[in-house]
């Protein structure tokens, strides 16, 4: 698996290259491409007794990673269009992500605003602790 997504990511951005630039389609070069760059939001929201403090770390393929609250918005502007992998890291172990898989796969458009979201559940502990 981990060798099919690193050939996804690697090749997929090739094929727009393939295409050409033009907007409405090979052989028609009266309308150009705007902007030849994509943006991205991430998006976590924390629902529950217990939200991670310091929230979570992702990751966009090879960039620096860097820090997202609990409950917040990163924008990431001028991304290379095709596919990218977004991961989190840093979850507190009494947080679960709900509704989606980590690391996620994003295709951004040329000249677009895409946006990924992570929905994580944070309980407080209920153990019991025994003392003799």
């Amino acid at each position: 698996m981990l060798y099919a997504r690193r050939a996804l990511a690697m090749f997929a951005p090739l094929a727009f290259l393939a295409c050409g630039d033009s907007v409405t389609g090979p052989g028609d070069d009266s309308q150009q491409v705007a902007d030849p760059r994509a943006d991205l939001e991430v998006v976590t929201v924390t629902v529950g007794d217990d939200p991670d403090p310091d929230g979570y770390v992702f990751k966009i393929g090879d960039r620096r990673p860097d820090r997202l609250e609990p409950n917040g918005v990163a924008f990431i502007p001028d991304l290379t269009p095709g596919f990218h992998w977004i991961e989190l890291e840093d979850i507190d172990k009494n947080c679960e992500l709900v509704d989606s898989s980590n690391p996620k796969a994003v295709e951004l458009m040329y000249g677009e605003r895409s946006r990924i979201t992570y929905r994580f559940s944070c309980e407080r502990y209920g153990g019991a602790l025994e003392l003799k």
